[in-house]
């Protein structure tokens, strides 16, 4: 079976259909129009040495964080480039600006997801402690307000008072809720959320 490459055309599309989506990515991602697509795309070009590992590659902008000069790549073989770029005259060196690569748009926009999810997950237990007070694991005794759990505590389950998602590891974006008094009387982590994925 061979794998068709998607269009810039529905790489941008994707971006801006599934970055909103994304707990707090929406907050600092922006998917690109023609116009930013073109600034971005000569700003790498400028900035990318000889021997550089997207050369060849016909690089084109389709998403950014610019608040930390971030800017996704779609590359002409289907896979994408994350480039930090330096905004500074190109060095000899062919690792700089520094990029990483993923497979697919799909495995970049899921990796951001879980990694958002995650922040997220540790902001909202903080907020849930804010307005509950300490909140302490019955059986080990950890502060879930504070964001602690214990070591192999099941009651804890690896979070405190919210996590991403656990069916799809924050693939989605979502972040549950711990269903406290569930966890508490049963021994072991409880959750309240919906998977994006799933429904």
């Amino acid at each position: 079976m061979t794998r068709t490459t998607p269009s810039l055309a529905d790489m941008r599309r994707q971006c801006r259909k599934t970055l909103p989506g994304i707990a707090w990515a929406a907050e600092s991602w922006t998917s690109l129009g023609w116009l930013g697509t073109r600034r971005l795309t000569r700003a790498l070009r400028r900035e990318m040495p000889p021997g550089h590992r997207l050369a060849g590659l016909d690089p084109q902008a389709i998403a950014a964080e610019l608040s930390q000069d971030s800017v996704l790549y779609a590359l002409s073989d289907g896979r994408v480039a994350l480039v930090h770029l330096t905004w500074a005259r190109p060095t000899d060196n062919p690792n700089w600006p520094s990029t990483s690569l993923y497979p697919s748009l799909d495995d970049f926009l899921g990796g951001l997801a879980v990694e958002y999810a995650g922040e997220a997950a540790f902001a909202r237990t903080f907020e849930i402690g804010g307005d509950l007070g300490d909140v302490y694991c019955a059986e080990c005794q950890s502060n879930w307000s504070d964001g602690k759990t214990g070591e192999g505590c099941v009651t804890c389950g690896d979070w405190p008072l919210a996590r991403p998602c656990p069916v799809c590891s924050g693939a989605c974006g979502e972040v549950w809720d711990r269903a406290i008094q569930d966890s508490q009387d049963s021994g072991e982590a409880h959750w309240i959320g919906t998977c994006r994925r799933q429904t």
